[in-house]
């Protein structure tokens, strides 16, 4: 693992923000995301493949960044990631809090959709315990620690 830009971002590129639910498996206070207001379903895959389609053919080579809520909570994430491949985004991002990183890595590897320029995100966790904060418990947030706020996979 290598530190290094998470996104692709320049001047004049495309940048496309899916967010693909908005469930999250924690309460952060400083977090965005409200159930009442912005809804608890999330999108399906065909759904997800349709708009990556639409954006892939309107801004060819555009960088990707899939959130959610939590977006690795998506049971359709890793087929996201490999669509988005395919249909050659320059970058393509998962915006996570890394309590769950383990669990995507069991369904698809960093090598199955990543290309040279895309980078995986792992925001370092935010510990809601001492214990989380003396302690980190997931491969994740393992290599997170020491990384300073994000840490970076490239293919």
């Amino acid at each position: 693992m290598t530190a290094s830009r998470t996104v692709a971002f320049s001047r004049r590129a495309a940048n496309v923000f899916l967010h693909v639910l908005t469930r999250c498996n924690l309460r952060c206070r400083h977090c965005y995301i409200n159930p009442e207001q912005h809804g608890r379903k999330r999108l399906s895959i065909e759904r997800i493949e349709r708009w990556l389609t639409l954006f892939a053919e309107r801004s060819p080579g555009a960088n990707l960044v899939l959130l959610g809520g939590e977006p690795t909570l998506h049971p359709d994430l890793p087929r996201a990631a490999r669509s988005a491949r395919r249909l050659g985004f320059a970058s393509i991002t998962i915006d996570t809090n890394g309590y769950l990183f383990n669990d995507i890595l069991e369904k698809v590897t960093p090598a199955e959709w990543m290309s040279s320029a895309s980078a995986w995100t792992a925001p370092r966790p935010r510990p809601t315990t001492e214990s989380e904060a003396r302690a980190p418990t997931t491969p994740a947030s393992k290599a997170c620690v020491g990384h300073g706020p994000k840490a970076s996979a490239r293919a």
